[in-house]
């Protein structure tokens, strides 16, 4: 397992683990899946960590920071998401993920990291010292 930065030639694999959440659950609150552009757009954004995480060369999960919202007051709070593909699911993946995407937001001056967690993730997110909010 490696964990990385996200590449421009990750996008694909990105997309395709997504659409999966998209299709067979609610947990993204998405309708339809973003397209490859989009992915591409969030690639080396300084401020937004997007990272993948790799077994034997195949990207299986990615983790990354979006803007919680738009007003400047939430400029240092952003919302973190992780998705994993079908069987990654179970392995620490995810856990590893949430850690250095963590490392990395501190690193760009995040100060309050959010997560809106559904199905399952609460232990992980625990675990990182995430607690329920009002």
């Amino acid at each position: 397992m490696r964990v990385r930065d996200a590449l421009v030639g990750d996008v694909d694999a990105v997309a395709e683990i997504y659409a999966g959440y998209v299709r067979d659950t609610t947990v993204t609150f998405a309708e339809v899946a973003p397209g490859v552009e989009e992915w591409v757009g969030r690639v080396g954004d300084p401020r937004m960590p997007f990272l993948v995480v790799e077994v034997e060369g195949a990207v299986v999960g990615m983790a990354y920071c979006s803007p919680w919202k738009a007003k400047a007051a939430y400029r240092y709070t952003v919302e973190s998401s992780v998705y994993l593909s079908p069987g990654a699911v179970g392995r620490g993946m995810g856990r590893v993920l949430l850690g250095v995407l963590l490392e990395r937001a501190a690193v760009v001056g995040v100060r309050e990291v959010i997560a809106v967690i559904v199905d399952g993730g609460e232990r992980g997110f625990g675990e990182q010292g995430f607690g329920e909010g009002a």
